[in-house]
């Protein structure tokens, strides 16, 4: 993409349907020339995980990371320890331990636990995001609506911040984190899947210091994806319909700047979201 326009596309052909893609990031770090490029991490029905190390729609090379029992799930793959490479951010969906694969591309130098969050208590890891000096992973309570932060530094934990709630039964979920006013920290989209409303919760500080609703939009839209489409350093919001219309909202904060359709892709095509933090 350049903004609203497809300037390029790329296919890979056709992979087995026992394959999911978890995440895209740059697994590279900041002393690489493909620094930039997003790559993409790949698990299979048995726990098997690989990397794909891309230069634009070319994978330059792979990497096996091993099996990891598919009861942990990797949820968030943010650069956790601020040395430049992107982690991996683990939940067992079993015993609710939280654990860190800290990466050096596709090695894994060191791993951590950070400690226990029962599935039973409805808490959910909804992202993960640096921040500054450091990192956050955001929670969300999907039967009291409470969303929490815990905030990490060097790999560690230090503390957490409690938002609030904002009970499922209104109709708002979260639909990811972006910084959508370019200051560096991460934000929050909300979306009201019965109105089709949209909101964000600006963050500092671990702080809500504002926060603003951009109207209503048809219920047949739903978010695919954030992410800055126009390389402004703000995070945009890539729609699409129940018809397969794809469309971009370009953001100054609080402000939708500009919009653009991107046309259809079809019902059958889904944008990757899962852990997309490049």
């Amino acid at each position: 993409m350049n903004g609203s326009t497809i300037s390029s596309s790329g296919s890979f052909g056709a992979i087995s349907t026992t394959y999911t893609i978890i995440g895209q990031h740059s697994f590279m770090g900041a002393a690489s020339t493909q620094s930039e490029t997003a790559d993409i991490l790949w698990r299979d029905n048995s726990g098997n995980l690989y990397m794909w190390f891309m230069n634009g729609t070319t994978v330059s090379s792979t990497a096996t990371l091993g099996n990891v029992p598919t009861q942990w799930t990797v949820v968030g793959i943010a650069d956790l320890n601020q040395d430049g490479y992107g982690d991996l951010l683990w939940y067992n969906t079993s015993t609710g331990a939280v654990a860190i694969w800290f990466m050096n591309g596709s090695t894994v130098t060191s791993s951590t636990t950070l400690g226990t969050v029962a599935p039973a208590t409805n808490w959910r890891i909804l992202g993960d995001g640096s921040e500054g000096e450091g990192a956050g992973i955001l929670w969300y309570n999907t039967s009291t609506g409470d969303v929490t932060v815990w905030m990490i530094r060097n790999g560690a934990m230090i503390g957490s911040t409690d938002f609030g709630a904002v009970a499922p039964a209104t109709g708002w979920v979260i639909q990811g984190i972006g910084d959508f006013n370019g200051d560096g920290n991460v934000d929050i989209l909300w979306h009201n899947t019965s109105t089709g409303g949209t909101a964000i919760w600006f963050i500092n500080n671990n702080q809500i210091t504002s926060s603003a609703n951009l109207g209503n939009i048809p219920t047949i839209w739903s978010v695919a994806q954030i992410g800055d489409y126009d390389g402004n350093g703000k995070s945009d919001i890539l729609w699409i319909d129940t018809s397969g219309n794809v469309a971009i909202w370009f953001m100054n904060g609080s402000t939708v700047a500009s919009s653009a359709p991107l046309g259809n892709v079809g019902t059958t095509w889904s944008a990757q979201y899962t852990n997309a933090n490049n």
